[in-house]
């Protein structure tokens, strides 16, 4: 019941290592979120930067919360959390829901 509130209230839910969404839903607050807790992985920093941006943020003392902003300037929140968007399907009032597998 949880899940289906979430879904319903924000138009996506995470579920373990998946998630599923809304085509068209803006996906922002979830890849805030998302960072929040990349960032905290050193795995996941080696892949959001490079070696050049991760020493200049450093000598520049970077918060976290500077970090996200920066790489929340995109738009393409899929591709920022390198997710692979599937159709799940579409449902009785034609709205398409979409799944996608997280590695994070």
């Amino acid at each position: 019941m949880r899940y289906y509130e979430e879904f319903t209230d924000t138009g996506y839910v995470r579920i373990k290592d998946i998630l599923i969404y809304r085509e068209g839903v803006s996906l922002k607050r979830f890849t805030e979120d998302a960072l929040d807790e990349m960032l905290e992985d050193r795995d996941e920093v080696d892949k959001l930067f490079d070696k050049d941006e991760i020493i200049e943020m450093w000598l520049e003392e970077t918060s976290k919360e500077k970090a996200i902003r920066g790489l929340m300037s995109t738009e393409n929140y899929e591709e920022l959390l390198g997710i692979d968007p599937q159709r799940a399907y579409e449902s009785v009032n034609g709205n398409t829901i979409m799944y996608a597998e997280l590695d994070f």
